[in-house]
């Protein structure tokens, strides 16, 4: 079980590692790390937000790991509590942050890796650098500001 603690480290630790990415233009992989980044910071919420020791909190009789295992950012939103900031359509700039970021990895987005035509270039992933944790109202910023995680 990994605590909401050390989620948080694993962002800004993934964090600059897209940085050096970005700097050295692999943008494919740069967007696909994004996507973990904003996975952790949303399981690191979740642990705030239901006050749990660390993430995932639940393992089956068999020892399987089941609570709350999920990629989907639109699971993990209602999950961490963050609904209340990204759930409905807002006038709110990190809004749009949530909304342009989460559209670009839809469904089950891990199997991105699995694709041979990429849809992210350098523009593309810049822009969802400044969505996630480039700016001040950026996803990771209002988490942080907010104080959710």
């Amino acid at each position: 079980m990994t605590s909401g603690i050390d989620l948080r480290q694993l962002t800004y630790k993934k964090i600059k590692t897209v940085k050096r990415l970005i700097k050295d233009k692999e943008w494919e992989l740069a967007a696909y790390l994004m996507g973990y980044i904003l996975e952790y910071a949303l399981k690191a919420a979740s642990c705030k937000a239901l006050k749990l020791s660390g993430y995932p909190p639940v393992r089956n009789k068999g020892g399987k790991v089941d609570g709350f295992k999920t990629h989907e950012f639109e699971q993990l939103l209602i999950v961490s509590g963050l609904n209340d900031l990204w759930g409905k359509v807002s006038t709110d700039p990190s809004y749009d942050n949530w909304s342009t970021f989460t559209a670009m990895y839809p469904g089950n987005w891990t199997e991105m890796r699995y694709e041979i035509i990429s849809k992210f270039d350098e523009i593309t992933t810049k822009d969802l650098a400044k969505k996630l944790y480039d700016n001040t109202d950026s996803i990771i910023e209002t988490i942080k500001k907010k104080k959710r995680w």
